[in-house]
């Protein structure tokens, strides 16, 4: 699996890391004014540790990603970048935003 040097590092061996493969979209959510993610509260007990343990190990919660986050929803809402781009570029952070303010499509030609 190819991931980023820092996330490698990060996981290392450890096995209460969730999967990016194994898991369903909604398992974590996204503050869309401060970057912050958290694990969604509907998860079951089971599945909310994990999420909230893979968040703590990988760091994903961290003041870079959080910035980088906002980062992200800022070239967007400036229409630096269209919607296009934020899916491939940032995924996450995209489906976030169509979950919470079903951003436009119109906006993927910009």
């Amino acid at each position: 699996r190819l991931v980023c040097s820092k996330m490698n590092s990060r996981k290392h061996v450890f096995a209460d890391v969730l999967d990016p493969f194994d898991i369903s979209d909604g398992t974590f959510r996204l503050e869309l004014f401060s970057g912050r993610i958290y694990p969604n509260p509907e998860l079951l007990g089971p599945e909310f540790k994990a999420a909230t343990d893979t968040i703590h190990r990988l760091g994903l919660d961290d003041a870079d990603l959080r910035a980088w986050r906002i980062e992200c929803l800022d070239y967007f809402r400036e229409g630096e970048i269209s919607l296009v781009h934020l899916k491939k570029s940032c995924p996450f952070v995209y489906l976030e935003l169509i979950r919470q303010e079903g951003a436009s499509p119109a906006r993927k030609s910009q």
